[in-house]
């Protein structure tokens, strides 16, 4: 008997030691899923970052276009149509009597390539303007793939692991089963997923429930919410990794969405409400999804189909399926 006893304790020690192996593979794999997609995130985020930064470094290019179009201008009368190169007098040159060459269109006349300068440099001067304003994002979004990854590390439960990639915009579909007799069961999202012109997360509440778990479990204080104003609409939430660091396109896209799943999708305006989480509340004694705003800031809307489109794919702009 007590051999029995013994062999039934070890086979559930057994068993327990298996369950928890196969808990820990699966939590390492879920783990790992994830971080192969940050990773290629923060490949892409560091293409994108090079090159911009070598964009931002041609800014001294740009100058010396438009320096090569002031010295044409100021010697204008001693250029003619067919010159491919002129040796000039450079005016801004610390020391006086250095000259500059200058390539120049024969086909085109000294004015067009004066002009022709000046458009290099209007160009390249832009193009390190966007550059640079890109860059501050891309950073920023670098420095939220650091606190993903070291919060990834410090869940320890399978759904501490699934709560995490819902907040970070992530679909980790679960495993599939061995046995076909039990096909995976997928958790139904309190909000649709989409991504703002800059890569931004936008989370868009289901229903009126979805609403409230979205607004007061998934949204954080700094995160910008939004709800069209006057009117019965889905909470619309807008992730920023600090308090208003959004972009005015993230903002306008997110605008968008919320006008899209509201009762007024269909008129051509619309007003949106717009605030930090932190200053949204429940409404005491109301239906979930009626909230309280201790501060807003209301924009007029006009719909804008071209951003609808790219928002929801082409496939719900008029379908009137939300």
């Amino acid at each position: 008997m007590r051999a029995a006893e013994a062999l039934e304790s070890y086979n559930e020690a057994a068993a327990l030691l298996y369950e928890r192996l196969a808990a820990a593979h699966k939590i390492e794999e879920r783990k790992k899923r994830i971080a192969k997609e940050f990773s290629r995130e923060r490949k892409r985020l560091e293409r994108l970052k090079a090159a911009h930064e070598e964009t931002v470094a041609s800014e001294s290019s740009a100058e010396n276009f438009r320096r090569s179009a002031d010295i044409l201008a100021a010697n204008f009368r001693s250029l003619k149509r067919g010159q491919s190169m002129v040796h000039l007098p450079d005016i801004y040159a610390s020391e006086s009597g250095r000259n500059r060459n200058i390539p120049l269109e024969p086909a085109l006349s000294p004015q067009e390539n004066i002009e022709r300068y000046y458009k290099k440099y209007k160009k390249l001067k832009s193009g390190v303007k966007y550059a640079r304003a890109h860059l501050e994002e891309i950073c920023r979004q670098l420095e939220r793939l650091v606190e993903l990854i070291s919060s990834l590390e410090q869940c320890a439960t399978v759904e501490e692991i699934e709560n995490f990639a819902a907040g970070a915009g992530l679909n980790i579909a679960a495993e599939k089963e061995s046995s076909e007799r039990s096909p995976a069961v997928k958790t139904r999202l309190p909000y649709h997923r989409f991504r703002a012109a800059d890569g931004s997360l936008i989370l868009v509440g289901r229903g009126p429930q979805d609403n409230d778990e979205l607004t007061f479990r998934v949204a954080r204080g700094r995160d910008l919410w939004l709800h069209v104003s006057g009117s019965t609409g889905a909470h619309v939430v807008l992730s920023c990794l600090r308090e208003g660091a959004y972009t005015e396109e993230a903002l306008l896209d997110a605008a968008h969405l919320a006008h899209f799943y509201s009762s007024l999708k269909d008129e051509p305006v619309a007003d949106v409400d717009y605030t930090f989480r932190k200053n949204v509340s429940r409404a005491p004694g109301l239906a979930p999804g009626r909230v309280v705003l201790s501060s807003r800031r209301t924009f007029h809307l006009r719909k804008d189909h071209r951003r609808l489109e790219r928002l929801l794919g082409g496939k719900k702009l008029f379908s009137g399926n939300q």
